[in-house]
């Protein structure tokens, strides 16, 4: 899986190259950037799933703001 830090390399090297169609490119890199950004915030998320059912309640309503409100900037 991609890390954020791959992403911003991947931002330099189109910056670079000159043989892809850079609007297709950067548009696909931002994408990434978005789904992994929301993947995150599930994961983390998801680590806060406790035993009781207070903790299954609190996560999945943070998974409802998640998908209502998704990342929509490279700064998240």
């Amino acid at each position: 899986m991609l890390k954020l830090h791959e992403i911003e390399g991947l931002r330099r090297s189109l910056a670079m190259s000159s043989t892809l169609p850079e609007p297709h490119v950067e548009e696909l890199i931002d994408t990434c950037d978005q789904l992994l950004r929301e993947r995150i915030r599930i994961e983390r998320i998801l680590r806060d799933l406790g035993p009781s059912w207070n903790g299954a309640r609190r996560a999945l309503n943070e998974l409802a703001k998640v998908l209502k409100h998704p990342i929509t900037t490279r700064d998240g």
